[in-house]
């Protein structure tokens, strides 16, 4: 029978059982290409993988950033407050009290007990109280003489010194009048040229 008028199946069969060898001239439609790979793919799976680690770094380094931030701030205040607030010379550091008599008699002589605290972290330097007499003020050593004013030199008060001075003076007033002492500290600091002062009455 001619190959032409065969089928498809026949032809197959008549090769299967024929002795002559089969032609591999044919090309296999399954033959394997080389297929190269997109650049484009490559550059979106780096940028996927970048994605993913970026994702999980992002957490611990907002962290760090955090964490960071906060030491930075602590540590910048202490040393604000060491070197500026913690230093800082203030009168309101400073303590002027008095003690003495409520009421005395005219022409008696008033002791009144002044002390001054330094409550600041540095010295006070050349500290100078002057206390203010009401008028008619004697001396007491010398009636006769009068005393408008008494200048004390302290000198120099450490950090947290304590200093007592007692003042005296003799007084003169009628009945029920009330007298009052003005009293002033001046001093200066080491790290200022300017001259504090605290004032009581």
């Amino acid at each position: 029978m001619p190959e032409d008028n065969l089928s498809s199946l026949e032809r197959v069969r008549q090769r299967l059982y024929s002795n002559t060898p089969l032609d591999d001239g044919a090309e296999n439609s399954l033959s394997q290409r080389t297929v190269t790979p997109s650049k484009g793919w490559d550059k979106l799976k780096a940028a996927q993988v970048l994605q993913v680690e970026a994702h999980h770094m992002s957490g611990p380094a907002r962290f760090f950033v955090a964490a960071a931030l906060l030491f930075f701030l602590t540590a910048s205040g202490a040393i604000i407050y060491i070197f500026y607030g913690g230093r800082a010379v203030s009168t309101t550091n400073v303590s002027l009290q008095t003690q003495g008599p409520t009421t005395v008699a005219s022409g008696d002589t008033v002791p009144v007990l002044v002390t001054i605290d330094n409550k600041n972290p540095v010295i006070l330097r050349g500290a100078t109280l002057t206390v203010t007499f009401p008028e008619g003020t004697r001396s007491p050593e010398n009636p006769e003489t009068p005393l408008p004013n008494l200048v004390e030199e302290l000198g120099d008060i450490p950090a947290g010194g304590h200093v007592e001075r007692t003042i005296r003076a003799t007084v003169f007033g009628s009945e029920q009048q009330a007298l009052a002492f003005p009293m002033k500290l001046q001093y200066k600091t080491d790290s200022s040229s300017a001259v504090f002062v605290k004032q009581k009455i």
